[in-house]
């Protein structure tokens, strides 16, 4: 690996913003711009075939940043996802391997850094990695998809987790501490920021915000039928931003429940618009199912708007009493209590900015780059059983 000079990294993951869904996972495209400025960095972005092909015209590879199209088979399909991404990586092999990279950075566990790692130890490449949320808490939850992983073991030099709760369960499936350590997540102050003078405090008009996929996982059904017993008691507005399979069903329910004109759906916007609505937020409300440690609740502090947040994956870790509310998940009886609670308690601001500052995106680089740097012996080669046969 190189000392004398920048190293050359290539990352490879699903997760990151596309040409026609420009807010797609905007968390790992600010960890790799700042990852950008002190390496040699190319991105592959793997895309599924269908949609590549559906927005070919969209799509414009640069020496820095590729499309890499994959046969993806929804569902049932999932098991062979890492055979079919491994396979496109070979076919892309030309590009990822020309910079000479000294690591491969992969996001996502399933399935691509268990096609990553098998490609990368082919060509004796150091795979570092990093879990993110479902990637651990569901696929990884399957035993032949966790299999399909620990079969790369030896190709993979380190995963990051956003918080301790997906590291456990990293080591509960035979990871061991020293390949997987703790790195939270960053904000970006620059966008997310709080307003002028301002204290949290009673007002006429209190301003929910939920910012997320609209699934039912996510609790969104749990938060419209508690919301519709705050409305009763709390002159309010819920905002909910983001897209999903559940819009339609969360948009009939609202008219059940004749809540149209309190809650309003804006779907998925640019980052900056997301942030001022944060901004402007009382609470900003996550009710999810699981959770790995979502960035929107870093981003809510370092707007000075405390959270009401489900009691899952890294959320406790990082939830304080001075920062916000948690709450058990599915329960639609503990929400509506907890969310009164939050909005009838005066908060203060800047004991809620002083906590974000915990969550720097530098220093998450530092801790990223301190693993691409370290010495390492030369990766063994994967497994050479075919990822379409792993149990």
């Amino acid at each position: 690996m190189r000392t004398d000079e920048r190293l050359s990294v290539v990352a490879i993951t699903n997760l990151y913003p596309l040409p026609w869904e420009p807010t797609r996972a905007t968390f790992n495209k600010q960890q790799f711009d700042i990852l950008g400025k002190r390496v040699n960095l190319k991105i592959g972005v793997l895309v599924p075939l269908f949609e590549w092909l559906k927005h070919l015209k969209e799509i414009q590879n640069t020496s820095d940043i590729a499309y890499i199209p994959y046969f993806h088979i929804p569902k049932f399909g999932a098991r062979l996802a890492p055979f079919f991404q491994y396979c496109s990586l070979k076919l892309k092999s030309q590009w990822l391997l020309e910079s000479k990279p000294d690591v491969i950075y992969s996001c996502w566990l399933y399935p691509d850094v268990v096609a990553c790692a098998k490609f990368a130890g082919e060509h004796d490449i150091p795979c570092v990695a990093k879990a993110h949320g479902t990637d651990v808490n569901f696929h990884l939850q399957n035993i032949k998809r966790s299999q399909q992983l620990l079969a790369q073991y030896k190709s993979l030099k380190h995963i990051f987790c956003p918080s301790q709760a997906l590291a456990n369960k990293l080591f509960a499936i035979g990871f061991d501490t020293a390949k997987v350590s703790t790195n939270y997540n960053g904000v970006n102050k620059v966008v997310f920021y709080p307003s002028d003078n301002r204290e949290h405090q009673p007002s006429e008009l209190k301003k929910l915000v939920f910012v997320g996929s609209m699934l039912k996982t996510k609790g969104v059904f749990e938060l419209i039928n508690a919301y519709s017993q705050i409305a009763k008691q709390v002159p309010s507005q819920l905002t909910l931003i983001g897209k999903g399979p559940d819009v339609d069903g969360l948009r009939a329910l609202c008219a059940k429940l004749k809540l149209d004109n309190a809650v309003c759906f804006m779907g998925p916007q640019p980052l900056d618009v997301v942030a001022e609505n944060v901004r402007a937020a009382d609470v900003l409300v996550l009710p999810s199912y699981r959770e790995g440690l979502p960035n929107v609740v870093l981003e809510a502090f370092a707007s000075g708007t405390p959270v009401v947040a489900t009691k899952v994956g890294g959320i406790p870790e990082v939830v304080t009493e001075q920062t916000g509310v948690l709450v058990e998940a599915k329960s639609e009886q503990d929400l509506t209590e907890g969310l009164l609670k939050a909005l009838n308690r005066t908060w203060s601001e800047s004991a809620i900015i002083a906590h974000a500052a915990l969550f720097d995106w530098e220093v998450n680089v530092d801790n990223v780059m301190a693993q691409l740097r370290s010495p390492s012996a030369q990766c063994n080669q994967a497994n050479d059983e075919d990822l379409n046969h792993a149990h």
